[in-house]
């Protein structure tokens, strides 16, 4: 009753966040948020210090700042989903620029595009998107995700932008894909595994 009060949400609503709360804590293998009979929301210390340092993550991450290059596939990424109508000013809403720096960046993104057969058009239905070989546009997202992880060892740039546009949890699919990969004795070395995922997520988005 203290959640609905405090949050405007219905009781459907609160259970149905909780249960996603506590996936994200499974696929931590952490325990999770559990009502008594009484309705009392029960949260032990380690599940409590866990959904903080999630939170405190998260925060720090909405500080952080993208380098030139993690700006480029930022701005392919939001160009390959296509969800909605895409503008000069949701560049600039996403990476947090300025408009001079979104529009150097843009040209310097469709010119490397165009080198790999890809261009980018701008209409009054669909915005800016994509065109050519659907192989290709898939086949230039592939090579970012693997030359991210080859130089830099780092998700962060496409964490960000998964949890921007609400996209598949990696922590549950990892969970998933790790489950189905021994299953049928595949093996995945630790980051060709977190390739697989980000791919995975990108082409379902798309």
């Amino acid at each position: 009753k203290e959640l609905k009060d405090e949050t405007g949400l219905s009781k459907r609503q609160i259970n149905y966040r909780i249960d996603k709360i506590n996936d994200l804590l499974k696929a931590r293998k952490i325990g999770p948020i559990s009502l008594a009979d009484n309705k009392d929301i029960i949260l032990d210390f380690e599940t409590k210090d866990a959904i903080l340092r999630i939170i405190q993550k998260y925060e720090s991450e909405k500080m952080y700042y993208l380098s030139k290059d993690e700006r480029l596939v930022y701005m392919y990424l939001m160009l390959f989903i296509n969800l909605d109508y895409l503008s000069l000013t949701h560049f600039i809403q996403s990476l947090k620029v300025s408009r001079s720096s979104v529009l150097l960046d843009f040209k310097d993104l469709v010119e490397t595009l165009e080198e790999n057969g890809i261009q980018v058009k701008n209409n009054r239905t669909n915005g800016y998107y994509l065109t050519g070989d659907e192989m290709e546009i898939r086949r230039y997202m592939i090579k970012l995700i693997i030359s991210n992880f080859s130089s830099n060892h780092d998700s962060k740039i496409f964490n960000l932008f998964i949890d921007e546009y609400k996209l598949d949890s990696v922590l549950i699919l990892k969970e998933t894909i790790s489950n189905l990969s021994k299953k049928h004795s595949i093996t995945f070395v630790e980051d060709r595994l977190l390739e697989f995922i980000y791919i995975f997520v990108f082409l379902k988005a798309r």
